[in-house]
């Protein structure tokens, strides 16, 4: 399949709203159209539905309803309190599908984060679905004032910079505007955003995406985008260019939490059409653009006439296309959740895989990062028992005395540790809080070499907390992920036995998410200024 088809919108669909299926058509899977219609409640206003209201807005009734949502717990996609249900980061799956397997993506986004470093205002690139420009790299300015861009954000095309130079390439004409290779609009995608975009074309010269950056009015003006970042933009473009020529490296797929396409029910709700539907997309994860019918029928354990029918009722839905002889995904695929859930910041990606950590392990669990001479707990899961963790979201506790702590300070330099050391005020806590500099320095620089940290009653008599590092996409630590237990439940040497596997895959399916929301650069927290001024110096 040409390049040219990344960005051709699907025929036939009814753009901005729901995709109209021809149900009647023999292949037509509608247990998996209507799993995908209840996927399709969730959205940024409202994060939360019940199974009525799942109901009312699919026309399904409500059994049915529950029995979507029930299978997409089953799948990990979603979660219930026994009443209310919301999609986990799992769902990210889904589009990371689309996004892994498109070297477009793949090569755009070192160079859009670069792109945002240097101008200092927002860059994204887009691409067209149907009427609609669609955002699959989004790289934040470092500024309070955000652009309200997430990956899966769509825009009207005719209204924004980038879906004018879409159009315009897709129809082989300039932009209107835009006869010098540029197009700038105000308003875009919001009231009050000025945005500049420019093409992306392909060794066949055919425009593949768009590339734009976008500020505040109150800050840039048209005269300014043309001549300060104008010039930063069409080199990024033509990097990008390059690079599709030699391609993108391997990309690193998350672990697939989903079961195989041959997988038993859960229960009786368990509606295996929706899981085989979903596990079809999944196979594109991290391959080639396109697949065969057979490559998919391997990839899924489905038979070949299985596959076909999830493959064509997937297009017939938009979220996939076809040729004579491949398929590949859709932009349309990160509706199915991902638009809402890249907003998300760490805490909230964080908070359901400590829940689950928390309930397997029967311990506390917390998220923190560190702020000056402290850690502040960002999320946190307390065991339903006797002497479990009580601190509070926000809770400020001394780093240098706890796990989380030793673990986020291994990853300043040498220099700014030093520093560090130099400003405390070591005071005993317990009766074995390490009061010592030479003695502090070693435990720090033993967790920066074992990746983990173990404090025995240094904070508090009979607490014992054992921590891990959440790195970002880049390799820097961005917070730190522990668990608590009493100190009578038997030798520290047996906690790290049993407690440190699981831990350490909660801190990777922590990371997984937050690479495929783009929440491990941006969406951290806001950070205190001396954390701010200590990240270039850590490693």
């Amino acid at each position: 399949m040409p390049a040219a088809c990344w960005n051709n919108g699907v025929a036939g669909l009814a753009a901005p709203g729901r995709p109209v299926a021809p149900d009647s058509s023999a292949y037509f899977v509608k247990t998996l159209d209507h799993g995908i219609a209840v996927m399709r409640v969730f959205g940024r206003d409202r994060a939360e539905i019940t199974r009525t209201e799942a109901a009312e807005a699919t026309g399904l009734s409500r059994a049915a309803a529950r029995r979507f949502l029930l299978t997409l717990v089953d799948l990990s996609l979603a979660r219930s309190d026994g009443r209310n249900f919301r999609l986990t980061p799992g769902v990210l799956r889904l589009g990371y599908a689309y996004l892994s397997s498109h070297p477009l993506v793949q090569v755009s986004e070192s160079h859009c984060a670069a792109l945002a470093v240097d101008a200092r205002e927002t860059a994204c690139a887009w691409v067209l679905d149907g009427a609609d420009a669609v955002c699959v790299v989004h790289a934040p300015a470092a500024r309070i004032m955000a652009v309200p861009v997430n990956v899966g954000t769509r825009s009207p095309a005719a209204r924004t910079a980038a879906g004018q130079i879409l159009v315009a390439g897709q129809a082989g004409s300039a932009p209107r505007g835009g006869e010098q290779g540029w197009v700038i609009t105000d308003d875009d995608p919001r009231e009050g955003i000025r945005t500049i975009a420019v093409p992306v074309h392909d060794t066949a010269g055919r425009c593949v995406a768009a590339i734009g950056l976008s500020g505040h009015s109150s800050r840039t003006s048209a005269a300014s985008l043309r001549r300060d970042l104008l010039p930063l933009l069409m080199r990024a473009a033509r990097r990008i260019e390059a690079d599709l020529i030699t391609g993108p490296g391997p990309a690193c797929p998350p672990a697939r939490e989903h079961a195989p396409a041959d997988a038993p029910a859960s229960g009786a709700h368990f509606t295996q059409s929706l899981e085989r539907g979903l596990a079809v997309i999944l196979a594109f994860t991290a391959g080639p653009p396109q697949l065969t019918l057979s490559e998919v029928s391997r990839a899924t354990g489905l038979t070949r006439a299985a596959a076909r029918r999830f493959l064509l009722t997937l297009r017939d839905l938009g979220y996939v296309r076809a040729d004579a002889k491949h398929f590949e995904l859709t932009p349309r695929v990160l509706e199915l959740g991902h638009a809402y859930l890249s907003g998300l910041s760490l805490t909230e990606v964080a908070q359901p895989r400590i829940e689950q950590f928390a309930a397997e392990a029967g311990e506390s669990s917390a998220v923190a990062i560190l702020d000056g001479h402290a850690i502040v707990y960002l999320a946190r899961v307390s065991a339903a028992r006797l002497g479990a963790l009580s601190v509070t979201v926000g809770a400020r506790m001394p780093a240098w005395a706890t796990a989380m702590g030793r673990v986020l300070l291994a990853q300043l330099s040498p220099g700014l540790l030093e520093n560090y050391l130099g400003e405390l005020e070591l005071r005993p806590l317990t009766r074995q809080t390490i009061t010592s500099r030479t003695r502090l320095r070693e435990e720090i620089e033993r967790a920066r070499d074992q990746g983990w940290a173990l404090v025995d009653g240094e904070l508090e008599d009979g607490l014992r907390s054992l921590a891990v590092p959440i790195r970002s996409r880049n390799g820097g630590v961005v917070a730190a992920v522990s668990v608590s237990t009493a100190a009578g439940s038997g030798p520290a040497e047996a906690m790290r036995h049993t407690l440190l596997p699981p831990l350490l895959e909660t801190a990777r399916l922590i990371e997984s998410d937050l690479r495929i929301a783009g929440s491990s650069s941006t969406h951290r927290p806001p950070v205190p200024q001396w954390r701010a001024s200590t990240e270039a110096g850590t490693r």
